[in-house]
């Protein structure tokens, strides 16, 4: 299938138990425009691991205050 002008959008949430009966909520979300001649799973995979890494960078710095 041959898609133009084709854009994606990547949402990733995570929630992880605090302890103490405390949670700690992160949603990230990340979307662009897909150049011709590329295919939308690479660039679904990409912003998917930028999205994990953002999230548990955040998570480490929320456990670490």
């Amino acid at each position: 299938m041959r898609l133009s002008n084709k854009r994606i959008e990547v949402n990733l949430g995570r929630t992880v138990n605090l302890g103490n009966y405390e949670s700690l909520r992160i949603d990230v979300s990340l979307g662009g425009d897909i150049p011709d001649g590329e295919g939308v799973s690479d660039n679904v995979d990409d912003i998917y691991s930028l999205l994990t890494n953002i999230i548990n960078e955040k998570i480490m710095e929320s456990k670490n205050k």
